[in-house]
């Protein structure tokens, strides 16, 4: 199974950068107490950055798209314990 961050370019900024960037802004949405994405947020591009179990990563840009693939997919369930603690 695999996870999947996908950004398009809307900023003029260098593309890698701006695609990490608009992914890691969703920590603005994660509540670190209850370990969720705050309700009608979302927050999935950013747990997937920070997911533990991530063994491999590969990352693809074409034009104004880049593309990041994951193994192993975040998930809902048992959030805690596979999210580094200290990207708090």
């Amino acid at each position: 199974m695999m996870g999947e961050n996908v950004f398009k370019d809307m900023t003029g900024e260098p593309v890698a950068r701006a695609a990490c960037m608009h992914w890691y802004a969703q920590s603005e949405n994660f509540d670190w107490d209850t370990m969720k994405k705050r309700p009608g947020t979302h927050a999935s591009s950013f747990k997937q950055m920070i997911w533990m179990d991530t063994s491999q990563l590969g990352v693809a840009r074409r034009g104004a798209y880049v593309v990041a693939k994951y193994r192993s997919p975040s998930s809902e369930f048992n959030v805690s314990q596979h999210m580094l603690q200290t990207w708090q």
